[in-house]
């Protein structure tokens, strides 16, 4: 019961934040059909690899800029976008510039081409199938490889270069890697910025937080009538660890992979109410865990500086559990109740628990993150109670509320 109340507790924190869902934008620039350059503020979201159209902020009427209406679009984290009639598309589309130089990679909706002048040559794999012994096998052609060799022409002192192709896969760092080495091999210029903004598929943040867990017991397994619950339920709650985000091809997804502790110091209450007898029983103990936790995360709603995301993972607990004193006295309507101090309580040193989690984080800088998070962990089994003759087990619900930062 307390611990659905800090449950409910929490969920209205949480959900009475007022965050401003302001327009989330990023600056940069257009080149317009005329090849003028013009300074912009762009509505943005998440950095991704595909867009349809740009939108302008800040004008009225919305400016909305499509393919063939403008020649170029750059943002200031170096993102490269042009507007490219692609093989077999009769429009035209905004490619990704992976590569801006004498040969350039573009990449559109995971298809890989390569530009040179004015001519645009798609990378593909073949796949067809084939009769081996009687069963239909599926066989693969690097197509690209033999494009590669033939728009690039090696020489026979290009010898990594020639190397790089024959091994190459259709991926972003093969392909990248070719054209670069391309560039080195012949002496041409190649702009880095475009090539800088491509090279990061994800990011990486430490994270530091603090707070409180607040634990109950939940009944698992009890055969004779008997209650049992934590006086407090209340622990020292601390977190660090790392952050990957902002990942290429998932833009909202995170993960944290983390190391936390949790100390507490408690009582265990007991009670039991029978027709023969009554019980009342309370076991004192210090308890402290070390826990790794590892989480998913999806960001479901993105505003200018702030977001609200949710996540799941598991986390893995390393208890350590001392009894300090018990007392429970056990009344069956002699004139003196039976009183024992014998220790009836026992924690599992190793639990692996499910979480779920809801956070707010809100931007600080361009590098750094506040965020308040609500997590949720449920230890199955957790604790064992044999007053005298009587057995139960009861899993461990803990909800830690903390804030951190994130850097």
């Amino acid at each position: 019961m307390r611990l659905a109340k800090y449950l409910l507790i929490s969920a209205a924190f949480f959900f009475q934040l007022k965050v401003a869902q302001a327009q989330q934008s990023i600056r940069g620039y257009y080149v317009d059909a005329e090849g003028t350059r013009r300074d912009a503020e762009f509505q943005f979201t998440f950095d991704q690899e595909d867009y349809g159209e740009f939108v302008v902020l800040g004008e009225e009427p919305k400016r909305v800029l499509t393919p063939g209406k403008v020649k170029e679009v750059g943002f200031e984290n170096g993102r490269l976008f042009q507007s490219e009639t692609l093989p077999d598309s009769p429009e035209p589309v905004f490619v990704l510039v992976m590569r801006d130089g004498s040969l350039d990679l573009l990449k559109w909706q995971k298809n890989y081409f390569i530009r040179q002048e004015d001519q645009v040559v798609a990378l593909k794999e073949l796949t067809s199938t084939k009769d081996v012994n009687g069963q239909a096998t599926k066989v693969v052609t690097k197509q690209y490889q033999g494009v590669l060799m033939s728009l690039l022409k090696p020489s026979p002192d290009q010898e990594d270069l020639s190397k790089a192709i024959r091994s190459s896969g259709l991926n972003d760092r093969d392909l990248s890697r070719i054209v670069d080495l391309y560039h080195e091999a012949n002496g041409l210029a190649i702009d880095r910025t475009a090539s800088e903004a491509q090279g990061r598929p994800f990011s990486a943040k430490i994270k530091v937080q603090a707070g409180v867990g607040i634990q109950s017991l939940v009944k698992n397994f009890e055969n004779q009538g008997f209650s049992y619950q934590l006086e407090s339920g209340m622990s020292t709650y601390v977190e660090a660890g790392v952050r990957f985000r902002d990942f290429r091809n998932a833009p909202r997804l995170f993960v944290d992979l983390g190391l936390a502790y949790y100390g507490e110091s408690d009582r265990v209450l007991a009670e039991a109410s029978r027709i023969s007898y009554e019980f009342d029983g309370t076991q004192t103990f210090t308890s402290s865990s070390v826990v790794i936790p590892l989480e998913i995360h999806y960001i479901f709603s993105k505003g200018n500086t702030s977001e609200w995301y949710a996540g799941t993972g598991l986390s893995f607990w390393i208890s350590s559990y001392e009894n300090e004193s018990a007392e429970f006295t056990l009344d069956n309507g002699e004139p003196t109740p039976a009183t024992h101090q014998d220790d009836f309580v026992s924690r599992k040193p190793a639990s692996v628990s499910p979480n779920l989690k809801l956070g707010w984080a809100k931007s600080l800088s361009s590098k750094s993150q506040l965020f308040v998070e609500a997590k949720g962990d449920l230890l199955l089994k957790n604790y064992e109670m044999r007053p005298l003759t009587y057995y139960a087990i009861y899993n461990l619900g803990v909800l830690s509320l903390s804030a951190g930062v994130a850097f």
